[in-house]
């Protein structure tokens, strides 16, 4: 397996991964249309999200994807895995790891301060996964000014 930066070839993959995840994590619908002019934004600006895909055999099987936070408390960056997508066959199998321990790396790599993630509280299958790999709970209360 082997895991590279995304290329704009990628979009229809990205596309198909950002609505499925969507779906199977909230049950929430994704327009196609939003997709993929947002995979389109920021494979054109990695400053707004940055994608890696897992290839195996020549076939994507997994992807994931980051943005970055500035924390003027610890002079660094946060970077938060925003979305993850591993083909349903391949699941179980190391893929999530392999991404999130790439993902580790490059953010070490660039200084930043650590890695965070978002996950739904009913996605309780995501939770443990996430707990598998070392991500703990913050103490923080997401809130939202609409």
């Amino acid at each position: 397996m082997q895991i590279r930066a995304a290329q704009p070839s990628d979009a229809p993959t990205l596309v198909e991964y950002v609505i499925a995840e969507a779906r199977e994590a909230e049950a929430r619908e994704v327009a196609r249309e939003t997709a993929t002019a947002s995979v389109a934004a920021a494979l054109a600006d990695p400053a707004l999200m940055r994608y890696w895909v897992a290839e195996e055999d020549g076939a994507r099987v997994a992807a994931i994807a980051v943005t970055r936070e500035w924390s003027d408390w610890r002079n660094a960056a946060y970077w938060w895995i925003q979305f993850v997508f591993v083909v349903p066959e391949r699941r179980g199998q190391g893929l999530l790891r392999a991404l999130v321990e790439h993902v580790r790396a490059e953010a070490a790599a660039a200084g930043a301060a650590e890695v965070r993630l978002y996950v739904h509280p009913a996605n309780a299958r995501a939770v443990r996964a996430y707990e598998k790999l070392g991500f703990e709970p913050l103490p923080y209360r997401m809130m939202a000014l609409r």
